[in-house]
């Protein structure tokens, strides 16, 4: 009972943080909830005497912590115009992954949140399907339910029957084709947990093909140009850990192909329609980097007194001239060193790239801490499945016969 409570007080506090459409407003809400669950896991846990951190949660939780109090300081330090932010940052972020490190530690509630977590994102793609074959019949109008606000994001968060919240739609000729949000605050990132999901289902025993079809049409549903290049990229990377060369050649020479020219979220299409959300984010970026060179020690998080480009901060490489050249690498580090300490090395690699990548040229998810909760999954070889025992003791050799006297 109180593994099931403590395991549901996190799936709610997931959708209460950011990245998520709530995270915005409730992120003193989900280190509540957060906290409440250590309740419930320390009156659980002291029954058996097992309060412990795994070791690679651990070390997300120590690097995390350390990277935290450097962007509490190196902010302080620069006299950063929006300190208070940092501060509430800092202390959410501190409070939460330590309260999932030490929840996540117990296996058992690890496996029942992140499957949780997969089958949540699957029920977002699911309805969104439904929906969509429902408008062949009567229009979007007649399914809408009510609106979800998500601060910044004005023209976002309608939700239509049965449960699907969308981003918003491109219109093309003939067309008007509607973007899955899945009560994240922009389909760029649902689109990186999806992908992510893909990837980790051998360590939660759903590696079924149907749940790798649904999450992969989730992706798709996302109309995300990003997601579809970062989702190629894992893929490729997958063969090249088999040991697949050819393969992850042919998949990478397609993701560029698509990249650019795949109907309706190609960047060929997208720059015609869209033109806004491909020049912006590449002028933000391009001016963070040149920030960046001019002071690579940073001007602390959250500085956003340069105003040369719309929406500076949009990716990490953007961000990088306010955290400096020691917060990137503490970034790096605590995304890619976490893999000396996991068990199975290319499948943490594989399912870890598409939320760095989503990170580093996409989206403004470096003080999200669902990002680094993700890295606390149990990232293991799936176990064989071991024969009950009459049917081990059928199958096994039999013994030559031992000589008599």
């Amino acid at each position: 009972m109180l593994l099931r409570v403590k395991v549901l007080l996190l799936l709610i506090a997931t959708f209460m943080m950011r990245p998520t459409a709530f995270g915005q407003n409730l992120s003193s809400l989900a280190m509540v909830l957060s906290l409440g669950a250590v309740y419930f896991h320390m009156a659980e846990q002291s029954i058996i005497k097992n309060v412990r951190f795994t070791r690679h949660i651990q070390f997300v939780l120590v690097v995390s912590i350390i990277m935290w109090v450097y962007f509490f300081a190196h902010a302080g330090v620069q006299g950063g115009m929006n300190f208070e932010f940092v501060i509430k940052a800092a202390v959410a972020h501190i409070v939460i992954l330590f309260s999932f490190a030490l929840v996540l530690s117990d296996e058992r509630a690890n496996q029942k949140y992140f499957r949780g977590f997969i089958f949540i994102m699957m029920g977002f793609v699911i309805s969104y399907y439904i929906s969509v074959l429902l408008t062949a019949f009567v229009p979007w109008e007649s399914l809408y339910l009510f609106k979800i606000n998500v601060e910044t994001y004005e023209s976002t968060g309608n939700t239509y029957f049965p449960f699907t919240i969308l981003y918003s739609f491109i219109e093309m000729p003939g067309l008007n084709l509607p973007r899955l949000l899945g009560l994240f605050r922009e389909a760029g990132i649902f689109q990186a947990f999806l992908i992510w999901a893909i990837f980790s289902l051998e360590s939660y025993n759903l590696d079924r093909k149907w749940i790798q079809i649904v999450l992969f049409f989730g992706v798709a549903a996302t109309l995300s140009t990003s997601g579809l290049a970062i989702y190629f990229v894992a893929l490729a990377m997958r063969y090249l850990f088999n040991r697949r060369g050819i393969k992850a050649i042919l998949i990478f020479a397609f993701m560029f192909y698509a990249a650019f020219f795949a109907p309706f979220i190609g960047l060929n299409d997208k720059s015609e329609k869209l033109g806004a959300s491909v020049t912006d984010r590449s002028d933000a970026t391009w001016e963070g980097l040149q920030l960046f060179m001019d002071n690579p020690f940073g001007v602390g998080l959250y500085n956003t007194g340069y105003n040369n480009a719309d929406q500076l901060g949009i990716n990490l490489l953007s961000s990088s001239y306010m955290i400096g050249i020691i917060g990137v690498l503490l970034v790096i580090t605590v995304y890619f060193a976490t893999v000396f300490w996991v068990e199975d090395k290319a499948q943490y690699l594989v399912a870890v790239t598409p939320l760095f990548l989503t990170l580093l040229i996409s989206q403004p998810v470096l003080d999200a801490p669902l990002f680094y909760i993700m890295l606390m999954a149990a990232y293991k070889k799936p176990q064989e499945k071991e024969l009950p025992l009459e049917q081990r003791v059928l199958w096994q050799e039999p013994r030559a016969p031992v000589a008599g006297p």
